[in-house]
């Protein structure tokens, strides 16, 4: 039926999207798509919507400009439907979108997400939202108790329930926060300490992140040779997943499906 099609073809998205495929992902999520607009099903349209935007977010080379007009289509949906769940996450996608840019106003659409979700109850959501609470308090405005505060709400969480790939990001989010306080042999523990959990989600991003964070810190500190380990490491993980073919598949599935 068009329906297990469809579910097939957004479970293999999600597979691809988990290893670091982007433009596999895209792709399959498109089919996906497509397949559930004709069953009707227009919570899994909007939800494959959103990753769309999401992979499209994490390219070179997309704006937020260049697909907002998806997100503020996918909020009137949203509401209009009272569908609390999808305003969360579309609510939380907007806060990263104006997270460099416009920190204050990324604030309160993550104050959004973490009001609407009172409603549906996501304990796993809620932590991500105090994750990125804590880090854009650290980065962006500098408030770094705030900061502290829900950073630790969000390891509280991830930590109980053994979530490495969450955990791991959480791990770099501290480091980053003891980065502004210019805690550096501090900053390194915690990469550490990322560095040894066994991620299977995202892996080969999260390492690309990782590594080359570690080797900026070592470099810092005057540990060259940590730091040239660490950044071979990065190149290593690189090659697995080449940016510049995901970049250019992505932009060709993108002009295709909008053609």
């Amino acid at each position: 039926s068009n329906y297990s099609k469809a579910l097939y073809y957004y479970l293999l998205a999600h597979t691809h999207y988990a290893n670091g495929k982007g433009a596999q992902a895209l792709s399959n999520f498109l089919i996906a798509k497509e397949l559930y607009e004709a069953e009707k099903d227009d919570d899994k349209v909007l939800e494959i919507e959103l990753q769309a935007v999401e992979i499209k977010r994490l390219t070179e080379n997309y704006q937020y400009k260049d697909y907002e007009y998806i997100i503020d289509d996918i909020v009137a949906r949203a509401k209009k439907k009272n569908n609390s769940q999808i305003l969360c996450i579309t609510y939380k996608e907007i806060g990263n979108n104006f997270f460099e840019a416009e920190p204050q106003k990324a604030l309160d659409f993550y104050k959004r997400a973490l009001a609407e979700n009172k409603k549906v109850k996501d304990s796993l959501f809620e932590a991500n939202i105090n994750g990125n609470i804590g880090l854009l308090y650290s980065e962006k405005l500098h408030q770094y108790e705030l900061s502290k505060k829900h950073t630790s709400l969000a390891y509280d969480y991830f930590s109980k329930h053994q979530l490495n790939y969450y955990l791991a990001n959480n791990y770099i989010n501290q480091a980053a926060l003891l980065l502004q306080k210019k805690k550096l042999d501090s900053a390194i523990v915690m990469y550490k300490k990322a560095e040894v959990l066994d991620i299977k989600d995202n892996n080969v991003n999260t390492r690309v992140s990782l590594y080359g964070l570690m080797s900026e810190v070592y470099k810092e500190t005057k540990q060259y040779k940590k730091a040239l380990e660490y950044a071979e490491k990065q190149r290593a993980y690189q090659k697995l997943n080449d940016d510049n073919v995901q970049v250019k598949a992505i932009r060709d599935t993108d002009v295709k499906y909008q053609t």
